[in-house]
């Protein structure tokens, strides 16, 4: 049975996140990795953190929708290419 609430929050989840990985992307030509990497400890990953218990109860569609918010937040920190896998891009130190 799904949380209405719940559900809710992993919206506001993935809206949140998804204005802080705009504003990575504005500014990651001006910044450094590690810079770039400490603002998304800073202002991605605790509402990813924070989603992270409700996310069992959320459907799938929704659960891909912020899987790829936080791959593409891992190839902003990087500096990938858009169509670069994050799979081996996701070793970070912090």
């Amino acid at each position: 049975m799904r949380n209405y609430n719940g559900m809710n929050i992993l919206i506001k989840c993935q809206l949140s996140s998804k204005k802080n990985i705009d504003i990575l992307k504005k500014i990651s030509h001006l910044l450094s990795t590690s810079v770039l990497l400490q603002l998304y400890i800073t202002l991605v990953l605790p509402y990813l953190n924070y989603c992270n218990m409700i996310w069992t109860a959320a459907s799938e569609s929704l659960l891909n929708k912020l899987q790829v918010l936080q791959k593409r937040a891992v190839q902003i920190v990087n500096k990938s290419a858009l169509r670069a896998h994050t799979l081996y891009s996701t070793n970070f130190n912090y």
